[in-house]
């Protein structure tokens, strides 16, 4: 059960209050769940309180630093979406479009967007940054590329992934974003309901990205 709680609810500070003392168990339960504190019966109402109260410190410490990373690389991806909208305007239009649409798709889905698939959809375009504007007027009038201008184009998510993996704590974000037009669904559960939260977000940012492509 914890070790299910740390996949959808890393935040959350799990602890243990338990009768069974048994080493194994209590070993496999820490090192599987991250237990935060794992008390015995009998407890005492201090011991209880005292690791409650630890707890919660744990729990605004880890928020609180996440809050602050989330701000500091929020910024930090707005000011690269600003330096793509100077050299490929088009390239930044599309941005919104996609940001939209996948914002969209998790409302209807009733997905709440984690803060990864807020940044790879405002950076997933940025290696476009590459390309001559041409090559997106082109696209979007449903003109034929040339095999080159298709080579140009289909590199643009590897660029943009690499560009971002170079950030640090951006890795997953990264990753969506390198697989926006590449994602092999056979290999993914037929059953959406055991897609965790990363694939869903991957699945979104390319059914975004492929959704403005076909409108367009």
């Amino acid at each position: 059960l914890l070790t299910r709680v740390r996949e959808l609810y890393p935040d959350t500070v799990r602890m243990i209050l338990s009768g069974q003392a048994d080493l194994e168990s209590t070993i496999s339960a820490v090192n599987d769940g991250h237990v935060f504190r794992f008390l015995t019966k009998p407890c005492g109402e201090d011991s209880l309180r005292t690791a409650v109260a630890a707890g919660i410190e744990q729990y605004q410490l880890v928020t609180t630093r996440n809050e602050l990373v989330e701000k500091t690389l929020q910024g930090l991806v707005e000011t690269l979406n600003d330096i793509l909208g100077l050299t490929n305007p088009m390239a930044r239009c599309r941005t919104a479009r996609v940001r939209q649409y996948a914002a969209a798709i998790a409302g209807a889905l009733h997905f709440s967007m984690p803060w990864e698939l807020r940044l790879a959809t405002l950076l997933s375009q940025l290696g476009c940054i590459t390309l001559p504007e041409s090559i997106l007027d082109k696209l979007y009038a449903g003109m034929e590329l040339t095999s080159d201008e298709r080579r140009l184009y289909a590199r643009h998510p590897a660029v943009a992934a690499a560009l971002v993996a170079r950030i640090p704590q951006l890795g997953s974000v990264a990753d969506m974003i390198g697989r926006q037009q590449r994602l092999d669904f056979a290999a993914m559960p037929a059953d959406v309901a055991r897609w965790d939260a990363r694939t869903t977000a991957t699945v979104i940012l390319a059914v975004a990205t492929a959704l403005d492509e076909f409108l367009a």
